[in-house]
C-alpha cells in the first residue's frame, strides 16, 4: 500500500477515540462493549432462557466491578481510575439501577460492589451467595471486603 494511503476500517470494526476522562472513557464503553457487544447477547440469553434483564444486566455490572476490582489488585495505580470508570458506568442505561461500587477504605484503590438485584446463584442446587449479593447482611459484607483488602 502506497504510504499516506488509508484503508477504510472493517465492517463492524470501531475506530480508536482517545477518552481524556472519567465520564468520556465510560461513554465510549458503554457505546462499543455494552451497546454494540453485550445488548444482543443479552437479548438472546433473556429470549432462551427466560431470564429478566434486571437479572442479566446485574451480572454485567458484577464482571465490570470485579474487573476493575482485579486491576486495583494488580496495578494499584490504575485501580483508582478503573473503579471510577466502572462507577460511571453503573449510572448509564442499562447499567443503571443495578448497583453501587462502594470504597470502604481510602487508602486503597479496590471498589466492591453492593447490587441492587439477585443473580439467582443461591437457587441452584449447590450454590451460594456471591461476594456483591444483595441477599448479604451489611456487616458480613464489611468483613468480606476488609480481608480481601488485607490480603
Amino acid at each position: 500500500m502506497a504510504a499516506g494511503v488509508r484503508r477504510p476500517a472493517a465492517a463492524g470494526v470501531h475506530r480508536s477515540r482517545a477518552a481524556t476522562d472519567t465520564s468520556a472513557l465510560a461513554a465510549t464503553i458503554m457505546e462499543v462493549a455494552v451497546g454494540a457487544l453485550l445488548t444482543p447477547v443479552m437479548t438472546a440469553y433473556r429470549t432462551r432462557f427466560v431470564l429478566s434483564p434486571q437479572v442479566l444486566w446485574g451480572n454485567v455490572a458484577s464482571a465490570l466491578a470485579g474487573a476493575a476490582g482485579m486491576i486495583a489488585d494488580a496495578y494499584p495505580a490504575a485501580g483508582d481510575r478503573a473503579g471510577a470508570v466502572v462507577a460511571r458506568m453503573l449510572e448509564l442505561p442499562p447499567l443503571a439501577g443495578t448497583g453501587a461500587l462502594v470504597r470502604p477504605d481510602p487508602a486503597h484503590p479496590r471498589r466492591f460492589l453492593v447490587r441492587r438485584n439477585c443473580c439467582l446463584y443461591y437457587r441452584i442446587p449447590g450454590g451460594g451467595t456471591c461476594g456483591d449479593c444483595v441477599l448479604t447482611r451489611d456487616t458480613d459484607r464489611r468483613r468480606h471486603w476488609r480481608e480481601v483488602l488485607t490480603r
